[in-house]
């Protein structure tokens, strides 16, 4: 009886069981949901196009700072005046402001701090030529990518602070004047330097996050010069060229050096025969992996 009393109970709520989830289904298949729109609400109709064209100052040492939010920066030397080129973007409230301050001349823009509100739809481009005038200059970028071409510009200090990046500097000629600090500070990014003898610095220092770095020191070594490198879990390849006199000191806790090339070891030292002056460099890392290549 108990047998018969559960079967009766199925056949009354079965029916009501099948009518719900038909009329869920029902509505299932009537409810459109709106994707919200990720699009940045300030980015403008057009692009804008701001252009450059600032004569050298009247008074020296000249100084020039460079400071842009998230974007693409192409900066080469030839210009025909101490700065000239464009900045093409569409976000509003993002045009340069250009302002000197005596021989000092800034060019920057407000960070865009919020990140996630950038959008693949923002422009922020700029494309900058340097031109003759012996000068100091500083570059302060947030995630872009950079193409900075150096080679015969006349530069007395190089100062780039960058955030996650991937760029590419290169020094394709030997720099005119005498650079007293090539400083590099960066977080997780992707940086290729080459040609670097040629920037004919005295001293120059590398910081970064976890990464990928090369650091060509090929050109021409005109004097004595010194490097730090310091660095958290990387990989760094440092180049140094055939006839070059180089010694390159790891500190820290780091074992995993290769080498490629002809060096003398000595303890945690690797040191290139040649001549002329004498690159030292000093590397600090506690974990990632450093490949130092002579060829």
């Amino acid at each position: 009886a108990a047998q018969n009393e559960r079967r009766e109970t199925m056949k009354r709520y079965a029916l009501p069981l099948f009518l719900i989830i038909l009329i869920m289904t029902s509505l299932a298949c009537q409810i459109t949901v709106n994707a919200p729109d990720l699009r940045n609400p300030n980015v403008m109709d057009q692009p804008e196009t701001l252009t450059i064209n600032e004569p050298a100052p009247a008074s020296t040492p000249a100084s020039l700072e460079l400071s842009m939010s998230a974007g693409k920066l192409n900066l080469t030397g030839g210009g025909a005046s101490y700065v000239s080129g464009t900045v093409r973007y569409n976000l509003e409230n993002q045009k340069p402001s250009i302002r000197r301050d005596g021989s000092k001349l800034v060019i920057d823009q407000d960070e865009l701090r919020n990140v996630l509100n950038v959008g693949t739809d923002v422009i922020n481009e700029w494309d900058i030529r340097l031109g003759n005038t012996p000068t100091a200059l500083q570059i302060n970028a947030g995630a872009y990518e950079g193409t900075l071409s150096l080679g015969g510009v006349p530069l007395t200090r190089l100062e780039i602070n960058d955030g996650a990046s991937k760029s590419d500097v290169t020094f394709d000629q030997s720099n005119p004047e005498s650079m007293e600090l090539l400083s590099y500070k960066t977080g997780a990014s992707q940086v290729d330097m080459t040609g670097l003898a040629n920037a004919n610095f005295r001293e120059m220092t590398f910081d970064s996050g976890a990464g990928d770095y090369t650091l060509d020191f090929s050109g021409e070594l005109k004097q004595d010069a010194s490097v730090r490198i310091t660095s958290g879990v990387s990989n760094i390849e440092i180049v140094i060229p055939d006839g070059m006199r180089a010694r390159i000191e790891v500190d820290g806790s780091l074992n995993n050096v290769t080498q490629r090339g002809v060096w003398n070891v000595q303890d945690r030292t690797y040191e290139t025969q040649g001549s002329g002056p004498l690159l030292t460099i000093h590397v600090e890392m506690s974990v990632g992996q450093l490949e130092l290549i002579h060829r």
